[in-house]
């Protein structure tokens, strides 16, 4: 049987309803779009599309998720996205079908628009080939500040286009690219694009198969970086030899405040090179360990450190995990 509201099939009643939004948007009276799972067809998208290019159009954040969207809807899109009304500052395109196909269309937006500054393209499918032309797009943007490129398919050669774009872009301040398949080799040419890098104050790397190789060569871009705040690299396959490298980094590091090192193979030896650096850093606030072989004692050690760090009017806080119990001071 089918589903039913008000005496309307429910199906029907969301697709009027997204051709309203449609029309409020061409009209200036809609600011944020929040369509996620609205099951919006290829033709609303055309209609979405004619109602971002008219020139009253005052919409800024447009939430377009888990709506099966493929290369023709991302084309459709494309058009408005690039025309001089476009006011939109964030897209969300997250938990679609979208592939390589359509990863083109979306650098072209990227060299072109100039008033987005947030893109997030998590869990589709785009894979390196899709991931090209949007690094290409990236080195030379100079107002996107937030990409999301979570649970893709980019793996290293995606990686290595990213580090390229990373080392000239001058304006991209987050970039998530974990759950993507990216091992030693994507690793290490983001390490060397670190050491260029001057506006990347965030980056996600974690569930990915990063070992002790990769984190020397991130460890040596951390060393030569004024920028990087967080570090997120949970989850990989870093073990004693790559906190040592890390620690050596940290000890001279004064940008780092929190990094994720959580579901790693670090052992009480690879915590102590951490513990030593951290006795001279005295910047980093936050050091997650959860999920390692690291005896309770060395944990309590650390966080000792982390929670008397010395920098003034600040509150510290530190994570860590004994067992199933995550603890926050």
């Amino acid at each position: 049987t089918q589903s039913t509201w008000g005496g309307k099939n429910i199906l029907e009643f969301v697709m009027q309803e997204v051709t309203e939004v449609c029309r409020q948007v061409a009209e200036g009276r809609v600011m944020h779009a929040n369509l996620w799972q609205s099951g919006i067809s290829e033709e609303q998208i055309e209609l979405l599309s004619q109602s971002i290019s008219n020139s009253r159009c005052r919409l800024t954040y447009l939430d377009l998720g888990a709506n099966a969207i493929k290369n023709k809807g991302v084309e459709l899109l494309t058009t408005a996205l690039m025309t001089p009304y476009c006011s939109i500052t964030c897209l969300n395109l997250t938990k679609n079908l979208i592939g390589d196909g359509a990863a083109k269309h979306l650098g072209d937006v990227m060299s072109s628009n100039r008033t987005i500054t947030s893109l997030l393209i998590a869990d589709n499918r785009i894979g390196e080939y899709g991931c090209h032309p949007l690094s290409d797009a990236l080195a030379t943007n100079p107002i996107l500040r937030t990409l999301n490129l979570e649970g893709n398919e980019i793996a290293n050669g995606g990686a290595i286009h990213l580090a390229n774009a990373l080392s000239t872009n001058t304006a991209l301040s987050e970039i998530n690219i974990s759950r993507n398949d990216i091992s030693d080799q994507g690793a290490h040419a983001l390490g060397q694009s670190l050491q260029k890098n001057r506006s990347l104050t965030s980056l996600d790397l974690s569930g990915n198969k990063i070992g002790d190789s990769g984190m020397q060569s991130l460890a040596v871009g951390i060393g030569q970086n004024f920028t990087l705040s967080t570090l997120i690299v949970a989850g990989n396959r870093i073990g004693n030899e790559g906190a040592a490298v890390l620690a050596e980094s940290i000890k001279h590091n004064r940008s780092l405040k929190q990094i994720d090192l959580s579901k790693n193979g670090i052992e009480n030896d690879g915590a102590k090179t951490l513990e030593d650096a951290i006795k001279v850093n005295q910047v980093l606030m936050s050091l997650n360990l959860a999920g390692n072989l690291i005896s309770p004692m060395r944990v309590r050690q650390i966080n000792r450190l982390v929670s008397t760090n010395s920098l003034p009017a600040q509150r510290q806080w530190f994570v860590y995990c004994l067992g199933d119990l995550v603890l926050m001071v």
